[in-house]
C-alpha cells in the first residue's frame, strides 16, 4: 500500500468512521449539546495552536497534535451522524400520537412503482394538521397506496393530502428475514403506512429537484424504448437494470438465478458500467479536436455527462463511489498528477458519509467499497502466483484475479448477510462479465439508435440474442450440482474477526511474517467459540409467532428443534411466500417442523381444535365476527387470537374476556388489548 502521506484521506477516513459507528451503536449516547461547544473548543484550540503559537509546533508535540485531530474528526463524524437523524428533530413525525388517523402533507421524494393494484414509493412529510391547525413537520414514510389501474397516478415531485395511520417498521421475526427495518432506518425511513384511494388528494404536480425530475424522465423514456424495441421479457428487463438501474420488471428466478451464479453485480449499475460509460464518452470527446485544445472544457463536459449518467442511475453508492473515483481521475489526468487509488477510494467514501452517514449501514455501500478495496489490495500479489507468457491466456488470468479478490475481501460480508457462497463465481465471472461489457454497449445503441429504421431492427435483434446468450449461460452455471453452499450464515462478531483474519492473511504474505499465523489461528479459535455459543443461546430460546396469511393467522412455536406450525385448519392452504420463509428460518437454524393437527398432542404442544397449549401457555384461536359464547364455561385462557372480531359484537359484550391478553383488529382502550393493526407480526417468548 502506498505510504500514509500520500492517502491524508484515508487517515480522515478511519476516524470519521469510527465516529459513525460510536453514535449508530449507541455507546455515547449523550447529549449532543455539549458534543458540539467540545468540538468546536478542540477546533479552534488547533487552530491556534497550529497559526497563532506556532513556536509550539515541535517534534515532541506532533503525537499530541495527532490525537486532537484524530478527537476532531471522531467528533465530526458523531455530529454528522445524529444532525442526519430525523428522529433528533424537534418536528419528526414519530413524536405524533400511535394508533391515532393522522392528516399529513406529502411530497414523493422518489420513483412510484405499480405492482399488484398498489403503488409503493417513499415520501417526505411537509405538514401535520392539529387541533390548532397545520403545522410543519419532518420525516420520510414508505407508502403503499392503493391503485386499481395498471399504470401509476403519482410520480416523483407530486404533494398530496392524505390521511392515514402510521406505523413504526417492524423489527425482522426471524433471523433468516431481510432486516428492512435496517434498511429503511439507512434512509431515514422509520414509518410506514397504506393509504386508500379515496383518502389521498393531489394538490400539486412535480415540485421535485429540477435535475432529479429531468433523469428521471429520460430513464423512463430509455425503459420505454427498450421495451419497444426488444419487448416485454426477461431481454430488456436486464438489459434495462443494467443500463438505468431500473429493476422493478425483473422476475424473481431470473434475480435469484444471477445471485447463485455470483454475478449479481451485473444487475446493478455499479463501477463496471460507469467505467464502460466512461470509456465511451471519452472516446467520443477525442474524437473532435476542438476538445484536446480546451483541456478544461473537455474535463467539464465529461464529468457533466458522467454525473448526469449518476443521476439518471438513481445516484446508488457503487455509481456515485465510481463517479467520485472516475472524477478524481479527470482532475489528476488534467493536472498531469498521479493520484493514489487508495486516497481516491477514501475521499469517495468520505464525501458520500459526510452527506448522507446512513449509507455506512447499506449492503450495497459496504460490497462496493469493499471490494474495490480488496481488488487494490489482493489481485497483484494473487496475479504475481502465476507468470503466464501467452497474452490472452495472461488476461483471463488477469480477470480471474480481480474477481478473486474481490469475492476474497467480501467473503465475511456475504456470509453474514446472504449465508451463501457461489461456488463456480470464477467461471461465470469470467464469461459473463465481458459479455456483459457487449450487452452493455448494445443496450446503449439500441436507445441511441432507436429512430432509425431497420437499423433499431438490427440492433435490436443483436442486443436481444446477447442478452438471450448471457441470461442462459447464467441460468446454466446456477443450476450446476453444487453451485451454491447456502445455510452458511455468520452471526456478526464472527464476520468481523473473519475480515481481521483476511487482513492478517494479507499482511502475513505481504510482509512474510509467518508468525502472523498465531494470531490466525487465535482469531479463527475465538470465531468458532462466537459462532458457537450464538447457536447454542439460539437453541434455549422458546417462542410463538403469529404470522398473518391473507385474511387469517398461521401461528408457529418454536420449542428446541422444533418448529410447530399451527394452521387456521387442516385444509387452509398455506401462501407459498410464508411456506419458503418458513422453511428458510427451519433450514438456517436445523429444526424439523410439524404441523399441528386441529387434534394434536406430544410432550410439547397440544391442539383441540382452537385451543393450543404450549409451554403453561394457553391460546385460543378464535376466528368469529362474534365473541366466544358462554364463557363462563371456557377454560380461562392466556391468550386469544381474534382477527375476525367485529367491533359491534366487542362493545356490546359485557361478560368477563375470555383471555388476559386479546389480539384483535379492534382499536380499544381496554387493558390487555393488543391491536393487530399495528404490525402484521407478533412473536411471545417465554
Amino acid at each position: 500500500m502506498n505510504s500514509w502521506s500520500k492517502a491524508p484521506f484515508v487517515r480522515i477516513l478511519i476516524p470519521f468512521i469510527a465516529g459513525l459507528l460510536i453514535y449508530r451503536s449507541g455507546w455515547a449516547d449523550v447529549a449532543h449539546s455539549w458534543i458540539l461547544p467540545v468540538f468546536l473548543a478542540l477546533i479552534t484550540g488547533l487552530a491556534a495552536w497550529f497559526f497563532v503559537f506556532k513556536s509550539l509546533n515541535t517534534y515532541k508535540t506532533r503525537t499530541i497534535q495527532g490525537a486532537l485531530i484524530i478527537c476532531c474528526i471522531l467528533a465530526f463524524g458523531w455530529l454528522n451522524a445524529h444532525y442526519s437523524d430525523h428522529r433528533n428533530k424537534s418536528d419528526f413525525i414519530g413524536k405524533l400520537p400511535e394508533n391515532q388517523a393522522a392528516e399529513l402533507i406529502l411530497k414523493i421524494d422518489n420513483t412510484v412503482e405499480q405492482k399488484n393494484n398498489n403503488m409503493k414509493t417513499t415520501a417526505t412529510s411537509l405538514a401535520v394538521k392539529t387541533d390548532s391547525g397545520w403545522i410543519r413537520c419532518s420525516g420520510k414514510i414508505l407508502l403503499y397506496i392503493s391503485n386499481p389501474d395498471t399504470t401509476p397516478v403519482l410520480s416523483y415531485g407530486d404533494i398530496i393530502a392524505v390521511k392515514c395511520y402510521l406505523n413504526t417498521v417492524q423489527n425482522p421475526l426471524f433471523n433468516s428475514d431481510f432486516n428492512y427495518k435496517k434498511y429503511l432506518a439507512d434512509k431515514n425511513i422509520f414509518h410506514q403506512t397504506y393509504i386508500r384511494d379515496d383518502h389521498y388528494t393531489i394538490l400539486e404536480k412535480k415540485q421535485g429537484n429540477v435535475i432529479m425530475t429531468f433523469a428521471l424522465s429520460v430513464r423512463d423514456k430509455m425503459v420505454k424504448i427498450l421495451q419497444n424495441q426488444l419487448g416485454d421479457n426477461d431481454e430488456s428487463s436486464v438489459v434495462a437494470a443494467m443500463l438505468t438501474g431500473y429493476r422493478a420488471d425483473i422476475s424473481a428466478d431470473m434475480m435469484n438465478a444471477y445471485s447463485k451464479a455470483g454475478v449479481i453485480h451485473i444487475m446493478s449499475v455499479s463501477g463496471l458500467h460507469v467505467g464502460v460509460i466512461y470509456i465511451m464518452i471519452t472516446a467520443f470527446v477525442g474524437l473532435f479536436g476542438w476538445f484536446k485544445k480546451r483541456k478544461w472544457l473537455s474535463v467539464l463536459l465529461v464529468l457533466s455527462l458522467i454525473w448526469f449518467y449518476a443521476f439518471l442511475t438513481g445516484l446508488s453508492a457503487s455509481v456515485l463511489r465510481s463517479a467520485v473515483m472516475i472524477s478524481f481521475v479527470v482532475f489528476g489526468t488534467a493536472l498531469q498528477r498521479n493520484i493514489s487509488p487508495y486516497n481516491s477510494l477514501a475521499a469517495a467514501a468520505f464525501l458520500l458519509l459526510a452527506f448522507n452517514p446512513g449509507s455506512l449501514g447499506e449492503i450495497g455501500f459496504q460490497l462496493s467499497f469493499v471490494a474495490v478495496l480488496g481488488i487494490l489490495l489482493f489481485q497483484r500479489p494473487l496475479y504475481n502466483l502465476w507468470h503466464i507468457q501467452n497474452k490472452w491466456l495472461d488476461k483471463i488470468w488477469q480477470l480471474a484475479c480481480v474477481s478473486i479478490a474481490a469475492q476474497l475481501i467480501t467473503l465475511p460480508f456475504i456470509l453474514y448477510y446472504f449465508g451463501q457462497f457461489p461456488v463456480y463465481f470464477l467461471i461465470s465471472n469470467l464469461i459473463v462479465v465481458p459479455l456483459s461489457s457487449l450487452v452493455l454497449y448494445a443496450g446503449m445503441a439500441a436507445v441511441l439508435l432507436s429512430w432509425i429504421p431497420l437499423v433499431n431492427t438490427a440492433v435490436a435483434f443483436g442486443t436481444i440474442w446477447l442478452t438471450k446468450a448471457m441470461n442462459f449461460i447464467v441460468i446454466t452455471i446456477e443450476s450446476l450440482p453444487g453451485s451454491v453452499m447456502s445455510n452458511i450464515y455468520l452471526s456478526a462478531w464472527p464476520a468481523i474477526l473473519l475480515a481481521l483474519i483476511i487482513a492478517l492473511f494479507y499482511i502475513m504474505f505481504y510482509r512474510k511474517k509467518i508468525k502472523t499465523l498465531y494470531p490466525i489461528l487465535a482469531l479463527a479459535i475465538i470465531a468458532s467459540l462466537f459462532e458457537w455459543n450464538f447457536k447454542t443461546n439460539f437453541k434455549k430460546q422458546q417462542e410463538a409467532f403469529f404470522l398473518k396469511d391473507g385474511n387469517e393467522y398461521v401461528i408457529g412455536i418454536k420449542q428446541d428443534k422444533a418448529l410447530y406450525l399451527v394452521l387456521p385448519s387442516d385444509s387452509f392452504p398455506m401462501s407459498d411466500y410464508l411456506r419458503k420463509r418458513l422453511n428458510r428460518f427451519a433450514e438456517r437454524n436445523s429444526l424439523q417442523t410439524i404441523t399441528a393437527g386441529e387434534m394434536f398432542n406430544d410432550k410439547m404442544v397440544f391442539r383441540h381444535e382452537n385451543f393450543i397449549g404450549w409451554n403453561q401457555l394457553r391460546m385460543l384461536n378464535w376466528n368469529e365476527r362474534k365473541m366466544p359464547p358462554a364463557v363462563e364455561n371456557l377454560p380461562q385462557t392466556d391468550l386469544m387470537l381474534a382477527p375476525s372480531l367485529s367491533k359491534y359484537y366487542f362493545e356490546k359484550f359485557n361478560g368477563a374476556m375470555p383471555a388476559k391478553c386479546i389480539m384483535t383488529k379492534v382499536r380499544s382502550e381496554k387493558p390487555g388489548i393488543l391491536d393487530l393493526n399495528s404490525k402484521k407480526e407478533w412473536s411471545f417468548k417465554r
